[in-house]
């Protein structure tokens, strides 16, 4: 308390996780048994504060990642066994992965579970296994796709077409446009947003 400045001149936000941190890591060394409510509430406002992956400055983010390790580590038990973290889709139990303190789990490809031909909702769940106690987090999940279905509901359908599949470099082709209001009623202002094939470029005095 009272403090303006750490030993790396961090202030503020930064000074404030980097001395939240320390305190967490201390408490674990200490009794982690003991401190168990401390530490939750510490870890739960670390958690609180980070942003595009990182909590505020390099050193707060650094201290921070230790205290979460020092949370995924088990207490050692007899004849406990590992914890693992588990992925599940509507239920069914997809992947599952040992937890390694302080190391990135890389789950599997789960685009076959993902798929939106029917546009059904997926219910995707991570799960921790053999575990009596909460263990902080940070999950991120990417996907793509090459060519994204058109909303059934859309009110405006746009078509277009190239003259010919096949063109030498230097010539022209033709690029035909179409746009279709599917509603009964007129539609305010509709724009459209054309992308042209890889080495095509639009001859503005054509328009």
């Amino acid at each position: 308390q009272g403090g303006k400045q750490s030993i790396t001149r961090s202030g503020r936000l930064s000074l404030d996780i980097e001395t939240t941190s320390l305190t967490v890591m201390a408490w674990f060394l200490l009794d982690r048994k003991l401190y168990a409510d401390e530490i939750e509430s510490g870890l739960q406002y670390l958690n609180s504060k980070r942003r595009l992956g990182v909590y505020g400055s390099t050193q707060g983010t650094a201290l921070s990642l230790q205290a979460l390790m020092m949370a995924s580590v088990e207490p050692e038990e007899d004849d406990a066994k590992t914890p693992t973290v588990q992925v599940t889709v509507n239920g069914e139990l997809v992947a599952e992965r040992e937890l390694v303190p302080g190391c990135f789990l890389e789950m599997p490809d789960l685009s076959s579970y993902l798929g939106s031909a029917t546009r059904e909702a997926v219910s995707l769940e991570l799960r921790l296994a053999n575990c009596s106690r909460k263990v902080p987090y940070a999950a991120s999940l990417r996907y793509f796709c090459a060519r994204p279905d058109s909303d059934p509901k859309c009110a405006v359908k746009l078509v277009t077409k190239l003259s010919s599949a096949r063109v030498a470099e230097g010539e022209e082709i033709l690029l035909q446009v179409s746009i279709h209001n599917q509603r009964e009623n007129p539609l305010p202002m509709v724009c459209a947003v054309l992308g042209l094939p890889g080495g095509l470029e639009a001859r503005l005095e054509r328009l």
